[in-house]
């Protein structure tokens, strides 16, 4: 059998591998193989510092997974906040340091000999960064494509559809003026108008308002009901727990009692429906009641308007 000639890595000689040396590098990377350990392999001082780094690199960072549907969120330029809050939940579930990396950044002391978790603060950049990239189209990739630090092209792109810092607080300023006069629209449903504050208070949060609390929507809603239902309003304001109700529970409340009311109308409709009926057969003999009239009724007026014409007749 015709023996290997290795090099070390810091000299030029060739050297003989030792005889019963055996090196397992799955011990080393951390991942299981069907392959039996090589014999005669021997590994420089190197070799064992890459072999390590990128084990640690292993541990700290699992292999990442695509979103449900295997997308990134696309954006061309429209609707900005919607894809910037889609884009934020994709970039997490690849890995939370990936949107970490996005939020706060990072930096590398010696970019020629990054440590070990410089270089996982690097992989991180990369992942965020190429996901960034798939997401835009090509108008909004020409926007950043000189950039490669994850957290410059997400403020960027930011700056751009959302305007500078000053900018976003007049906008907030606007909205929140909009969500003081916000009302009922006349013949607008419950459902509508709900939605409408909903979206109104989702600006305000993507534009960096914090006082967006449910303790504050929560008062504006019922102040727009007030109007509507008063009796409700109060009672809701009355509740021991009222700081803790959300603005779900509270439409839902007032959901519930529209159904009710409804359901209260359909129910005197049909009780005068039948005490209209019940009138005109009050009137009529039973012998005369024509039998299209009959068959209208329910089974048990029939029955009764039956035993009443047998008796009439019976005595007449």
């Amino acid at each position: 059998m015709a023996t290997a000639i290795y090099l070390d890595d810091t000299d030029a000689e060739a050297i003989n591998p030792p005889k019963n040396e055996m090196l397992d590098v799955t011990k080393l990377v951390g991942y299981p193989t069907q392959h039996s350990p090589k014999q005669n392999i021997t590994v420089s001082s190197n070799m064992h510092e890459l072999l390590e780094c990128h084990a640690s690199l292993i541990a700290m960072n699992p292999p990442n997974h695509q979103c449900s549907n295997g997308e990134v969120p696309y954006f061309d330029g429209t609707n900005y906040a919607s894809w910037k809050h889609r884009m934020k939940f994709h970039l997490y579930s690849m890995n939370p340091l990936v949107w970490r990396i996005v939020e706060t950044g990072f930096v590398v002391v010696d970019e020629a000999n990054p440590t070990v978790t410089e270089y996982r603060l690097l992989h991180n950049n990369a992942q965020a960064t190429n996901a960034l990239f798939c997401a835009l189209s090509e108008d909004e990739f020409s926007l950043v494509c000189t950039l490669e630090n994850a957290k410059e092209i997400w403020n960027t792109l930011q700056e751009i559809h959302e305007g500078s810092s000053s900018v976003r607080e007049a906008k907030v300023d606007l909205l929140r003026c909009k969500l003081d006069w916000f009302e009922l629209s006349e013949g607008e449903s419950l459902h509508d108008m709900y939605t409408r504050l909903n979206s109104l208070v989702n600006e305000i949060k993507d534009l960096g308002g914090k006082d967006m609390t449910n303790l504050c929507v929560v008062k504006k809603l019922l102040r727009v009901m007030e109007t509507r239902n008063p009796s409700l309003v109060n009672i809701i304001r009355q509740s021991d727990d009222f700081n803790e109700l959300t603005p779900n529970f509270v439409f839902g409340r007032f959901l519930i009692h529209d159904i009710r009311k409804e359901e209260s109308r359909i129910v005197r409709d049909l009780n005068k429906c039948s005490n209209r009926r019940r009138g005109a057969y009050n009137k009529v003999p039973p012998t005369h009641i024509a039998p299209h009239i009959i068959k209208e009724v329910a089974p048990q007026e029939y029955l009764t308007l039956m035993a009443q014409t047998m008796h009439h007749g019976s005595t007449g």
